[in-house]
C-alpha cells in the first residue's frame, strides 16, 4: 500500500476557508488511520476531485478556516468498482496507491456518500485529463467562449420584423458556441486544479440560472410566443380587415403587416431547424398555409383594390342625365319632426323688429335653449356669462343708430325672464358671414341650471320618441312629444361634387344687405347646432368641415371622425337596392380613438413595429352612441327607411331626387341628422355655451 501523495501547494489550496463554499457533501466520519493507529474522527469533504479529509476544529465540529486537511484522495485516481461497502456502517475507497477503510456513524449517511462518491469517480473517467491540456491553456479557451457567451448574457424577449433574421442568425452563434463550450466547461468545472478564481465565477455563472443555456431558452420562448400570437392572429382577423379599409392606401399598413408575419413564419422555421435538437430528425415546418394566405392576400387581393386617388363620383351616376343648366340638383326631402315639450318650462322666442311690424313666435323645449345661444354664437357673437350676478350685459361697441336693428327676445322660463336684445350692425367687412350683433341679457341663471343638458334618449318615456342626439339628462321634466312636418330642400352640385343645405329655405343669400328677417333666418337655421351643412367628394371621401368624412367606393359607406373610433356603417346591395346598416362594435373599454381613413391599425407590443401601431388621436371620453340605424331602400331615385322594431324610426322619411344622383349622396343627407347626434352626444360637435 504506497503513500498518499500529500503535496504542498495542494494542502494550501485546500484550505477549509477557501473550499466551504464549493463542497459537495461532507459529514464526520471515522478513518482507519496508518500503522494500526485505529480509527480516528475525520472531517471528510467531497470538492471536486478530491475527498478532503480534516481533523476536527478546536471550537466546532467543523474545520477551523485556516485548517489545512490532514490528506486528500484524488478521484481521478480511484476504481468505482471497488470502492464499495464491506460491512455493516464500513466501506473502502480503492485508490490506485492506497485502499481507505471509512466507518460512518449511520447507514443513512454512508450510502449517501458512497452514492456521489462513486458517480464522481465514473464521471472523471470520462475526462481526458491530457486533452484538456494545462492550466493555461484552458484559461485560454475559457476566455475565448467568454467573448461570445458574455457574463452576462442579455437577450431580448421582443424581436421586431426587421430584427428577426438578425436575432435568428444570432441565436445560430450563441447555440454554435454553446454547443462547442458546453462539453469543455463540464469538464473543467470537475477539476479543482482548473476551476479557480476567473475561470471558476465563469464557470460557475455558466451552469447557473442566469447561464447562457436558461438565457437562450427564456429568450426563445418568450420571442417566439410572441410571434406565434401574431401569426395566429393575423391568420384569424385577415378576413376582417377589409370591413373598415376601403381603398388601397387604407391597406398600406396591412401589407407591411402581412409581410412582417411572412418573415416571422420563415425566421420562425429557420430557427427551429438549426436551434432546436430533435434527436437528428428534422421539426416539420409550421404556418405554410398561413403564409400562402397571407401572400395571396398582399400579391392579389390589396392590388384589386382601388385607390381613392382614383375614385370620382361621376363614376356612381350618368352625368349626362341632369337636366339642370348649372348642374345644380334640388333634392326634397319630408317626414315628421318629433319635439320633446317640457311643460312647466316652456320657452317662447319672439322676434321683432325696428323697422317692421313683423313678430315671430317659436316655442320650444327646455332642452333647446342650449341650441338657441349656440345659434347667436355662431353669429360671430363674443358670449361670456359671468354667473355672480342675475343681471348681465354682453357688450360689444355699438354701431351708430342708422345701421341698427333691434331685434328682442323675451324667453319665459318658471315666470323667471331671459330678455335678449341683440342690435345687428347691417355693415359687412367681407371678412364675416354674419352680421355683428351686441347682445345684453337679464338671466337668472338659477332657474336656467338645466338649460344646456340635453335628455339621453334612454331616459325618455317609452311613449315619447326623443331624437337621439343625445347627452345627459336634465331629470325632473314632465315630457311630451309634438310633431311637426319636415319639408327640406338640399342641393347636389354635379360640377364640384358637393351635396350642401342652402342657408334658408327659399335658398335666399343677401350677402352685404342681409335683412333683419334673413339675420332670424339664420338664428334659426342655426339651431339645428352650427354644423357646416356642406358635403364634398373628394377622392373617394364626402368630406365636412366640422362633421368628419365618409368614405364611398361603391359599396361600402362608412362615417368616421379623426377625434371618436365610433362609425356608422352601411353595405350597398345591388340586388335588393339596399344600403344594409352595419351595427358599430365597441372594443371592449375603448370610448374613442381612430385614425380617419385607415382606422384599426393593428397594435404591436414591439416597439419598432411602427407600421403595426395605431394612431391614438381620440380626445373624446364619451360613451358611444348605441342607436340602431335603420335600412334604406332606393328606388326610382327616392330614399326611404325600412321601420323595423327596434332600430331607431328617423325623422326624414323620404329622400327625393328629381334626377339620377348617386345614391349615397341620398344617404348621406338622410343620415346628416344623425352624423350631428352623435357629434353632440361624442361632446365633438360645434361649441356650445352652456349655463356654466
Amino acid at each position: 500500500m504506497g503513500k498518499t501523495e500529500r503535496k504542498k501547494e495542494l494542502l494550501e489550496l485546500f484550505e477549509y476557508e477557501k473550499i466551504k463554499g464549493d463542497v459537495s457533501y461532507s459529514s464526520i466520519m471515522k478513518k482507519a488511520g496508518g500503522n494500526g493507529k485505529g480509527f480516528l474522527d475525520r472531517y471528510f469533504a467531497l470538492h471536486r476531485n478530491y475527498i478532503l479529509y480534516y481533523k476536527l476544529g478546536k471550537s466546532s465540529l467543523k474545520p477551523d478556516d485556516k485548517q489545512e486537511p490532514q490528506g486528500y484522495i484524488n478521484l481521478m485516481d480511484c476504481n468505482p468498482d471497488d470502492t464499495k461497502e464491506i460491512s455493516a456502517l464500513m466501506f473502502q475507497i480503492s485508490h490506485k496507491h492506497r485502499t481507505y477503510i471509512v466507518k460512518a456513524k449511520d447507514d443513512s449517511s454512508m450510502k449517501q456518500f458512497l452514492t456521489l462518491l462513486i458517480a464522481r469517480i465514473r464521471s472523471l473517467e470520462k475526462i481526458d485529463i491530457d486533452k484538456l491540456g494545462c492550466t493555461v491553456v484552458v484559461l485560454t479557451k475559457v476566455k475565448k467562449f467568454r467573448e461570445v457567451l458574455t457574463n452576462p448574457l442579455i437577450l431580448p424577449d421582443r424581436v421586431s420584423p426587421e430584427m428577426a433574421e438578425e436575432w435568428v442568425k444570432q441565436m445560430k452563434n450563441y447555440n454554435a458556441s454553446f454547443n462547442l463550450a458546453d462539453p469543455f466547461i463540464k469538464q473543467v468545472e470537475q477539476i479543482s486544479e482548473f476551476c479557480r478564481g476567473e475561470v471558476k465565477e465563469y464557470i460557475d455563472w455558466f451552469g447557473g440560472p442566469e447561464g447562457p443555456r436558461l438565457a437562450m431558452i427564456r429568450c426563445e420562448e418568450t420571442v417566439l410566443s410572441n410571434w406565434v400570437e401574431y401569426i395566429n392572429k393575423t391568420s384569424s382577423e385577415i378576413t376582417t380587415y377589409q370591413d373598415n379599409r376601403f381603398f388601397k392606401e387604407d391597406f398600406k399598413d396591412i401589407a407591411v403587416h402581412l409581410k412582417n408575419m411572412t418573415t416571422f413564419i420563415d425566421c420562425y422555421n429557420d430557427y427551429m431547424i438549426h436551434c432546436r435538437k430533435y434527436n437528428n430528425n428534422k421539426p416539420n415546418t409550421k404556418f405554410l398555409e398561413e403564409k400562402q394566405t397571407f401572400k395571396e392576400y398582399i400579391e392579389k387581393f390589396i392590388p384589386k383594390v382601388p385607390s381613392c386617388n382614383d375614385v370620382s363620383l361621376n363614376q356612381f351616376y350618368d352625368r349626362s342625365l341632369i337636366q339642370s343648366s348649372d348642374g345644380i340638383v334640388t333634392i326634397n326631402t319630408s317626414g315628421i319632426k318629433k319635439t320633446l315639450i317640457n311643460q312647466s318650462n316652456i320657452i317662447s322666442i319672439t322676434s321683432t323688429t325696428t323697422t317692421t311690424t313683423t313678430t315671430t313666435t317659436t316655442t320650444c323645449s327646455m332642452p333647446n335653449m342650449s341650441n338657441l345661444i349656440h345659434s347667436l354664437d355662431h353669429t360671430n357673437l363674443n358670449i361670456d356669462l359671468n354667473h355672480s350676478k342675475s343681471q348681465q350685459q354682453l357688450l360689444h361697441p355699438p354701431p351708430s343708430p342708422h345701421q341698427q336693428h333691434l331685434l328682442h327676445h323675451q324667453i319665459v322660463s318658471n315666470s323667471k325672464d331671459f330678455n335678449i336684445s341683440v342690435s345687428s350692425n347691417n355693415f359687412n367687412d367681407g371678412n364675416s358671414e354674419f352680421p355683428n350683433l351686441d347682445i345684453n341679457c337679464d338671466f337668472d341663471l338659477t332657474s336656467a341650471s338645466n338649460l344646456s343638458s340635453p335628455i339621453l334618449s334612454s331616459e325618455v318615456p317609452s311613449n315619447v320618441v326623443d331624437p337621439i342626439g343625445s347627452g345627459q339628462g336634465g331629470g325632473g321634466y314632465v315630457v311630451t312629444a309634438t310633431e311637426e312636418a319636415i319639408n327640406e330642400k338640399w342641393h347636389f352640385d354635379c360640377n364640384t361634387s358637393m351635396i350642401f343645405k342652402p342657408p334658408s329655405e327659399d335658398g335666399r343669400n343677401e350677402g352685404s344687405n342681409m335683412s333683419t328677417s334673413s339675420i332670424t333666418s339664420k338664428m334659426s337655421l342655426s339651431l339645428n347646432g352650427g354644423f357646416d351643412m356642406k358635403w364634398v367628394y373628394q377622392c373617394g371621401y364626402f368630406k365636412s368641415k366640422n362633421m368628419g368624412s365618409i368614405s364611398w367606393n361603391g359599396k361600402h359607406w362608412c362615417w368616421s371622425h379623426p377625434r371618436t373610433s365610433y362609425k356608422i356603417k352601411y353595405i350597398w346591395d345591388p340586388t335588393k337596392q339596399l344600403f344594409v346598416n352595419i351595427p358599430f362594435k365597441s372594443r371592449v373599454g375603448a370610448t374613442g380613438g381612430a385614425s380617419s381613413q385607415s382606422t384599426n391599425n393593428l397594435q404591436s407590443s414591439t416597439s419598432s413595429m411602427s407600421s403595426l401601431s395605431s394612431s391614438s388621436t381620440s380626445t373624446t371620453k364619451r360613451s358611444h352612441p348605441t342607436t340602431l340605424y335603420p335600412d334604406y331602400q332606393f328606388k326610382d331615385n327616392l330614399l326611404t327607411p325600412i321601420i323595423v322594431e327596434g332600430r331607431h324610426q328617423p325623422s326624414l322619411t323620404l329622400i327625393d331626387s328629381p334626377s339620377t344622383i348617386p345614391n349615397a349622396c341620398l344617404l348621406t343627407i338622410a343620415m346628416t341628422q344623425y352624423i350631428q347626434d352623435a357629434l353632440i352626444h361624442l361632446s365633438l360637435g360645434p361649441k356650445v355655451l352652456s349655463s356654466k
